[in-house]
């Protein structure tokens, strides 16, 4: 059966940014395939901001959320399974959605052998996937 997760964190991310606030997204970090600065962790749990202006190549993908970014001025690449993805919510109102109460009781078999056979994904095909694309806006050249 098809995760629901994948296009309800697509939802939430594209309803934050359609009403211009900032899409945040809390991490927990203890996946072995969780990729992200590890400076940044705290008690387990890493808070990212995923906005169109602070993230390049945003991927929201059915199974990895992938982008690169700047921490500390360098670029880094991050990769998150997107069961280590507990919530998404607007920084600015704290509105958002936990992940965690959607399929909690059908978990993957294919993401269970993952976790045993400590299988890396493959960073071509999840580039692949369809990219989230930031909303058109137009600026005054003067």
């Amino acid at each position: 059966m098809v995760s629901v997760q994948p296009y309800i964190l697509r939802a939430v991310y594209q309803w934050i940014c359609d009403i211009n606030l900032t899409p945040q997204l809390i991490v927990c970090t203890d996946h072995h395939e969780v990729v992200v600065p590890k400076e940044y962790i705290k008690n387990n749990q890493i808070v990212l901001n995923i906005s169109p202006t602070a993230v390049r190549d945003l991927v929201l993908g059915d199974e990895y959320v992938l982008f690169s970014a700047r921490f500390s001025g360098r670029f880094r690449e991050v990769i998150i399974p997107l069961s280590s993805v507990l919530s998404i919510y607007a920084r600015e109102s704290n509105q958002g959605l936990s992940l965690a109460q959607f399929d909690m009781e059908e978990a993957s078999d294919d993401s269970e052998k993952s976790l045993k056979e400590n299988i890396k994904p493959n960073l071509e095909e999840l580039k692949a996937q369809p990219k989230v694309k930031a909303k058109p806006s137009l600026t005054i050249v003067k």
